[in-house]
């Protein structure tokens, strides 16, 4: 396994055994993150309703923080263009109704997310960041 792919099992690893709910939580979380709801996810490829709910709900808010926060090796998306991209991820990567729920608040999330440093443009509307061969995006 990719040693990038390991991290939800450290993270897990990490958490396991606390007696505290909210870190067993964050345990869950870190494991299962990155499970696909297609099931094609890691580290243990779990699909659908197998991927524990707190797991499926971090992957939207994952994705779209990856997706609109600058990063030194790539510039954020703005939110239209992110939005656009996780729907099209929609029963694939993510949980249908996860999804349906986050963006029937994508607007709020925005709202919140621009006025965190490093985050792209929020305003719903704006023209999409295209991608380039620079970028990767």
């Amino acid at each position: 396994m990719d040693e990038m792919r390991k991290h939800p099992l450290r993270g897990s690893e990490i958490l396991a055994g606390s007696d505290s709910e909210l870190l067993q939580t964050g345990g869950v979380i870190a494991l299962t993150h990155h499970e696909r709801f297609d099931g094609n996810g890691y580290p243990y490829r779990l699909a659908g309703a197998s991927i524990p709910l707190e797991g499926r709900i971090v992957a939207v808010a994952h994705v779209f923080d990856a997706l609109t926060s600058e990063r030194p090796y790539i510039p954020a998306f703005d939110v239209d263009h992110a939005v656009a991209l996780m729907r099209d991820e929609r029963g694939r990567h993510f949980d249908p109704d996860v999804l349906d729920a986050f963006m029937a608040t994508v607007d709020e999330v925005a709202a919140y997310a621009g006025e965190l440093p490093g985050h792209g443009p929020v305003g719903l509307g704006a023209a999409p960041v295209l991608a380039t061969p620079t970028s990767g995006r």
